[in-house]
């Protein structure tokens, strides 16, 4: 998925927020995410709700390219029971947001060029 490479990149220029995850976590969480890590191999349960999740998570990228809808797509369309998983969007969308806020915020960003 598009949006899994943009965020594994940028999430090396995060900045650690109060209520967020370290850019570490967050790299770790797409990661996981991107190689189907997320639930134990016995959860018959997680492993479902997983792939709809992801489903549910690409039929929104197809939806727009802008994040800020993504987001509010993932967050309204992708919930799910699992615990797992709940905690897995709700992770994601932290991340996806810490980002958004960093890519549209210049004095957040570590890289500045002089003039």
């Amino acid at each position: 998925m598009k949006l899994f490479t943009f965020l594994v990149v940028t999430a090396f220029v995060a900045v650690n927020a109060t209520n967020s995850l370290s850019p570490d976590e967050c790299l770790n969480l797409i990661l996981k995410m991107k190689f189907g890590q997320i639930c134990q191999e016995d959860d018959t349960d997680c492993i479902a709700t997983f792939k709809s999740f992801i489903q549910c998570m690409e039929n929104c990228e197809k939806q727009t390219k802008d994040t800020t809808i993504f987001i509010s797509c993932a967050e309204k369309n992708c919930k799910s029971t699992n615990p797992t998983m709940q905690r897995t969007l709700a992770d994601f969308i932290q991340c996806a947001k810490d980002l958004q806020h960093l890519n549209s915020d210049p004095k957040s960003n570590p890289v500045q060029v002089q003039a």
